[in-house]
């Protein structure tokens, strides 16, 4: 099998923080943008990137979020507003020519679609995927379970060094399944991440205020939203992640998400993409050929 070529770059962003991006694939084909999760980096896609399934007809892009990995890591309150996450995603649209990408974010990383819908219209993208995450930072208490709940505290301490090693090792072993055994090296990768995340800006990425108003004029203009749902997870309730795009509390006059489609992949936990890689590729990849044949 042929080795995929990966194109990095390093960009940045409109107030200078720098913010590592990846991509595979023909960028004449559909893109699809992936966003990682809390405290972590977009390595978590790597099976995704070294399957030829997904960037044979795809283009796939990845970053590190601020405060993550090998991108930038500013720890000032203005640093953390919601326009600067919807910069640093526009930094990499810009850096790599998308046009109307797809987004797909995972966990905390859902996030993000709040802040790009609330500096962009709906068109600016072609749909959102949702993949046991959270879509706003306003729904985190109602959709994580209180073993996610409890990670906060210690993920934002600098008091006690014990309780957050093991914090984290309780944190990176409930990303999947119990049944599912993660790899010792992916395991390790992970844990590596966290250590990069300055503990500043996990506080801040927890603590930054957001505006989901925009989300939710996506949601009734029809943006096209699937969500991915492991019932196997022990962060999230997977339930709630409906509840939570239907919330009416919002927006006047708003219905639930117009264009909304929900995939269940069962045996999976908070990460499908690497407990259950096939099913997975089938949800996105099927998600993605459905929108588009609706734009021709």
């Amino acid at each position: 099998m042929a080795v995929l070529s990966v194109t990095s770059k390093v960009l940045k962003s409109s107030d200078g923080t720098e913010i590592y991006a990846d991509a595979v694939g023909n960028p004449s084909n559909p893109s699809i943008v992936l966003i990682h999760g809390f405290s972590l980096s977009s390595s978590v896609f790597d099976n995704v990137f070294a399957d030829p399934k997904f960037s044979e007809k795809h283009y796939l892009v990845r970053y590190d979020t601020r405060g993550h990995g090998r991108s930038g890591k500013p720890e000032k309150e203005e640093e953390w507003q919601s326009q600067r996450l919807a910069e640093d995603f526009d930094a990499v649209v810009a850096g790599f020519n998308l046009k109307t990408p797809f987004v797909g974010a995972w966990s905390l990383g859902c996030t993000n679609l709040s802040d790009i819908l609330s500096f962009h219209p709906p068109s600016y993208i072609s749909g959102v995927i949702v993949i046991t995450g959270f879509p706003y930072t306003a729904s985190v208490p109602h959709i994580a379970t209180p073993f996610a709940l409890g990670v906060i505290p210690p993920f934002t301490s600098t008091g006690d060094t014990p309780l957050f090693q093991s914090t984290a090792l309780a944190f990176v072993r409930g990303l999947t399944a119990p049944s599912f055994a993660l790899p010792h090296a992916t395991y390790r990768a992970l844990l590596g991440d966290v250590m990069l995340q300055p503990r500043m800006c996990c506080a801040r990425l927890l603590g930054r205020p957001q505006d989901p108003k925009g989300f939710f004029e996506a949601g009734k203009a029809g943006l096209p939203m699937l969500i991915v749902d492991g019932p196997e997870d022990v962060i999230v309730y997977g339930g709630r992640m409906v509840d939570a795009v239907n919330s009416r509390d919002h927006l006047d006059g708003y219905e639930g998400w117009e264009n909304l489609e929900v995939v269940k992949i069962a045996g999976a936990g908070h990460m499908p993409f690497v407990e259950k890689p096939d099913e997975f590729r089938e949800a996105i990849l099927g998600f993605v050929t459905k929108v588009l044949l609706q734009k021709v």
